[in-house]
C-alpha cells in the first residue's frame, strides 16, 4: 500500500503531466503583488501583507507546488527555497525561476515538510499556501520542524481550509467541491493546531470563510438568465 507521501508525489507527478502552463508569471499578477493599491482581497495578498518587507530576508516557501510566490517573493528581493515533495513540481519552480528572471535568488529543494532537509534557525520567513491540510498525519512534526528550521525572531504566515462551524460543515455539502484534490486532505480543524499553538506564538485571522460560494456563480447566471427569458 502507497504512504501518504508516494500518494501526494504521485498525484502531483499526474497533475502536472495534464497542466502546462505558461512558467511567465502575468504582468497583472506582478503588478497586483509587486505594487499593492487596495486592500488585500485575497489569502495571498494578505500573507504578503502580514510577512511586509521581505528584501535581504532568506524564505522558506514550504510546500511550493506550482506557486508564483516563489517569483514574487524573490523579485521583492528575498532569498527563496522552493521546498515541495513533488519532482515535477521543483522542476517546474526551476523554470519559473529561469523564465522570470530570478534563477539566481531561488533555490529549489525536495524533500517532505516533516522532514526538512535544511539546517536549524535558518530563515527569516516560512511562507505556506494550502500545504498543512496535506499532512494532517503528520502535523506534530512538521510543527517542531517548522520552529527548528525558523531563526528564534522568525514569522511562519499560512493560509489554509480550517473548518470551525458545524453550520459552515453542513453547508460545504451544499455546494461543489474542486474536482482536483488529493486523496487524503482534508480541512484543518482547531485541534489540528494544537501543537502548533505549543511551538509558536500563533495569531489565526479568519478570511475567505464563504470561497466555495464562487464556484456557483455561473449556476446562479444561468438561473437568472433563465428567470429573465
Amino acid at each position: 500500500m502507497q504512504t501518504r507521501l508516494e500518494k501526494e508525489k504521485q498525484w502531483h507527478e499526474d497533475y502536472f503531466a495534464r497542466h502546462q502552463n505558461s512558467a511567465q508569471v502575468p504582468a497583472a499578477v506582478l503588478d497586483r503583488d509587486l505594487n499593492p493599491k487596495r486592500q488585500a482581497l485575497s489569502p495571498l495578498e494578505r500573507m504578503l501583507e502580514l510577512v511586509g518587507d521581505v528584501s535581504g530576508k532568506k524564505v522558506l516557501c514550504y510546500g511550493c507546488d506550482a506557486s508564483n510566490m516563489t517569483v514574487i517573493l524573490a523579485l521583492k528581493g528575498a532569498e527563496v527555497w522552493a521546498l515541495d515533495v513533488s519532482e515535477a513540481a521543483i522542476e517546474r519552480q526551476r523554470l519559473m525561476a529561469r523564465e522570470n528572471g530570478v534563477e539566481n535568488s531561488i533555490t529549489a529543494v525536495l524533500g517532505a515538510g516533516e522532514d526538512l532537509p535544511l539546517p536549524s534557525q535558518s530563515f527569516d520567513v516560512v511562507f505556506g499556501s494550502e500545504v498543512l491540510h496535506h499532512l494532517t498525519d503528520a502535523l506534530d512534526a512538521a510543527s517542531l520542524e517548522l520552529r527548528r528550521v525558523l531563526k528564534p525572531d522568525g514569522l511562519a504566515v499560512f493560509s489554509e481550509p480550517v473548518l470551525r462551524s458545524k453550520l459552515i460543515a453542513g453547508l460545504r455539502k451544499v455546494f461543489p467541491k474542486n474536482d482536483e484534490i488529493t486523496e487524503d486532505e482534508r480541512q484543518l480543524n482547531d485541534a489540528d493546531f494544537a501543537k502548533f499553538l505549543e511551538a509558536f506564538d500563533c495569531r489565526i485571522e479568519n478570511f475567505d470563510i464563504l470561497s466555495r460560494l464562487s464556484k456557483l456563480r455561473l449556476t446562479w447566471s444561468s438561473v437568472v438568465k433563465s428567470c429573465i427569458t
